[in-house]
């Protein structure tokens, strides 16, 4: 066998070793389409206000955040605690005046939640849904960033 087809076939089977393994069950990592992490300052504060002000343009893209995590129970229809609960993550500005509330549902996969007021990076999917008259709109999915 020449010296050239020799290193051809190494190589391929190198490269099948390291791309060819693994299952069809493990998860494929998520790509970050807006990584609100990476930004600086009033970028942030910026950047999530225009997703809750136009939730539209975000539909489907997934979005990488930090904050703080928190937990309430839902009082919007009767005004007494139900037993819908919603997760969200504080996101503080940089001058600590401001916050705002990026709601989430935990993907299926995750077994434990943070205390609240932990801090938290998560990433997942925006999506839209509705109670009663009112759009709202959330990560679905989420998972937690170590």
């Amino acid at each position: 066998m020449s010296k050239k087809l020799l290193a051809c076939v190494i190589v391929i089977v190198f490269a099948l070793s390291i791309f060819g393994c693994g299952t069809s069950s493990e998860k494929a990592e998520k790509t970050i389409d807006i990584d609100i992490t990476s930004l600086s300052g009033e970028m942030v504060h910026s950047e999530i206000e225009n997703i809750l002000s136009s939730p539209d343009d975000y539909v489907g893209k997934t979005i990488k955040l930090s904050g703080l995590f928190i937990s309430s129970a839902s009082q919007y229809s009767t005004g007494k605690p139900t037993d819908q609960v919603y997760y969200a993550c504080m996101v503080i500005d940089q001058d600590d005046c401001c916050q705002r509330f990026v709601e989430f549902v935990p993907d299926a996969s995750v077994k434990f939640l943070p205390k609240v007021g932990d801090s938290i990076t998560i990433t997942g999917e925006l999506q839209l849904y509705y109670n009663g008259q009112s759009k709202y709109c959330h990560l679905v999915n989420a998972e937690f960033m170590q």
